[in-house]
């Protein structure tokens, strides 16, 4: 376990957030490069599952639909029909979203809404500004630049593992593809055949650089911020977090994606990502006031684009961890970059301030506020939660075969609600993120 995010007596952020919430929240971050194996472990062993656990989509263990219903809460009874207006913004979550959360015939998962593409190419601007060349637009060009700006007496090379980025351009579905009336695995496909064989050409032309071909992905945003390699494929993610870290010390930092293009340069076919990336799950607990505070508190977490809750868990307090420039955009301080993690996020996220997926949940536009940038981050966490006195609501243990995404036409969204928790000690596990891998 490795903790790279400041101590919750330490951290004004956390505190900030947590009185909000009224309740506190201690986390503590895994490493993601080894979260796949310890959740695994983890839910091998009942007694050692924590209450609120986050597991990414790239992590979900063999036969999970199988360790789901024994280990973690079905949150149907919670969340469908009428329930759903206890918790508008969980209401206003993506009905795709809602969907993909579904594991072995019940409503078991809080889902991280993702965007409607994931993965992009992206490349050095402000580097291939200096040298007078401009991204690649074709297959053969994005070899033929990486060649050119590979040169080993400067430590330099003009590409990461591009193997995603093949996949983007040849049109590579993400599992299965129809192919004359069949399913074909992905790996059945002409696409996939030809990406490798691309792939294969980058790498014998000597533009990767060393480390990658060696394995070492782990590495791959370091080199790529430190001016090492000069193209890489990366999450969208990854983008808003590259900028922050680098932009305090490198002002001339330009990481811009480049536009999608098939090999020869026409028109790219692309998939959608899936609708949700992460899940959390919450313990299968008989203390049916416990599930409805650790959905209390999702409910905040999860306000959306133009809320001051949603301000807060993205950016924290406005004069302390971020001011605004003249466009009313938060622009975060010294004490922000080192404090503002996405930790609460990863339990649950807001919907995309862009539309994702279409949705059925009959919610009322978010209140009116200043426009805010979201950042993500690649840290991820434990958390103990201490709580305070309950909210007063009625529940119902009965399953309703009405899911939260078929709303009544009557449910609208009302004013961010704050929950007052009761007393009780929460332990939650989440992953961190640091890519986007194949799926």
């Amino acid at each position: 376990m490795v903790d790279r995010s400041p101590a919750l007596a330490s951290n004004s952020y956390y505190q900030a957030v947590n009185k909000e919430l009224g309740a506190t929240i201690d986390f503590q971050v895994n490493d993601g490069n080894t979260y796949g194996d310890k959740i695994q472990t983890v839910l091998a062993s009942p007694k050692d599952v924590p209450d609120w656990v986050v597991i990414p989509s790239w992590n979900l263990p063999p036969r999970f639909s199988q360790a789901v219903t024994s280990v973690f809460e079905d949150l149907a009874p919670y969340l469908s029909g009428d329930k759903i207006k206890k918790y508008p913004n969980l209401a206003n979550l993506p009905t795709a979203a809602w969907k993909f959360s579904s594991f072995a015939g019940g409503l078991y998962g809080l889902p991280y809404p993702s965007t409607l593409l994931t993965n992009a190419m992206f490349y050095r601007k402000d580097i291939f500004t200096e040298l007078g060349l401009e991204a690649p637009k074709t297959a053969d060009e994005y070899i033929e630049i990486a060649k050119e700006l590979t040169n080993p007496a400067k430590k330099r090379w003009g590409s990461e593992d591009a193997w995603n980025g093949a996949q983007l351009m040849f049109g590579v579905a993400p599992k299965w593809a129809l192919v004359d009336g069949a399913l074909v695995n992905k790996v059945e496909t002409d696409e996939y055949r030809a990406a490798l064989e691309w792939t294969a050409k980058l790498f014998a032309s000597g533009a990767v650089h060393p480390d990658a071909v060696a394995g070492n992905l782990q590495q791959s945003k370091a080199r790529f911020e430190s001016g090492a390699s000069l193209m890489a494929t990366d999450g969208l993610g990854s983008w808003h977090e590259s900028l922050a870290r680098m932009l305090p010390t490198n002002p001339k930092y330009d990481m811009q994606p480049m536009d999608f293009f098939a090999p020869d340069g026409g028109k790219p076919t692309l998939f959608a990502g899936a609708p949700a990336s992460i899940f959390s799950f919450i313990k299968k607990n008989d203390d049916k006031a416990k599930i409805e505070e650790l959905l209390a508190v999702a409910n905040f977490i999860a306000a959306p684009f133009g809320t001051q809750e949603y301000q807060l868990i993205n950016y924290g307090v406005e004069g302390v961890h971020f001011k605004k420039d003249e466009n009313n955009i938060p622009q975060s301080t010294d004490k922000g970059l080192a404090e503002v993690t996405s930790t609460y996020a990863f339990l649950v996220n807001s919907p995309s301030s862009i539309p994702r997926f279409s949705t059925r949940a009959m919610c009322s536009r978010p209140a009116s506020g200043k426009h805010a940038r979201r950042r993500l981050s690649s840290r991820s966490s434990s958390s103990v939660c201490k709580s305070r006195s309950p909210p007063s609501s009625a529940h119902s243990a009965s399953r309703s075969t009405t899911w939260p995404w078929i709303l009544p036409a009557a449910a609208k969204r009302s004013a961010i609600w704050m929950p007052h928790l009761p007393r009780g000690r929460r332990t939650v596990a989440m992953s961190s993120v640091s890519s986007t891998p194949d799926s």
